[in-house]
């Protein structure tokens, strides 16, 4: 009966190292650990684009393998949009930053329209007369004398 008790504990302190190992093993694999990077930048740090344009920005980090996915956004939605590929568009007048991000590490874009937007006279137009221009009517804007 010894002799049983002896190898119950043995088989019994086998199988329990071999639980443990497993468990330890089966957490501490190389692919559950962050990827760490030392750096992060984009292909541009300033871009002039024309409404309706787009523009790919490219991120490199250190190391160049690290294969981590970044989150791309834009300070302001209604000028520039971009999606996660980094794929930049410019929507309407005005300036945007673009960044990205991957943990602590950011790399930023300045995004601007590269022309000012055309004057729309419409709006000058249907804009109300000044006191000035209604008591103006009837005022000549030329001196009839000087074209004798």
């Amino acid at each position: 009966m010894m002799k049983t008790t002896n190898s119950m504990k043995k088989y019994l302190t086998l199988l329990l190292l071999a639980v443990v190992s497993a468990a330890a093993g089966a957490g501490c694999s190389s692919d559950d650990r962050p990827v760490q990077i030392t750096s992060l930048k984009l292909n541009e740090k300033d871009l002039e684009l024309t409404v309706g344009q787009s523009f790919q920005l490219v991120a490199a980090t250190r190391p160049a393998d690290a294969g981590v996915t970044l989150k791309w956004s834009s300070s302001d939605q209604t000028v520039a949009t971009v999606d996660q590929t980094g794929l930049v568009t410019l929507r309407a007048f005005g300036t945007a930053v673009i960044t990205a991000r991957y943990r602590s590490y950011s790399a930023r874009c300045t995004v601007a329209t590269l022309q000012e937007p055309p004057l729309d006279p419409s709006a000058a137009l249907a804009a109300p007369l000044s006191d000035g221009i209604i008591y103006s009517k009837n005022v000549l804007l030329y001196y009839p004398f000087i074209f004798r």
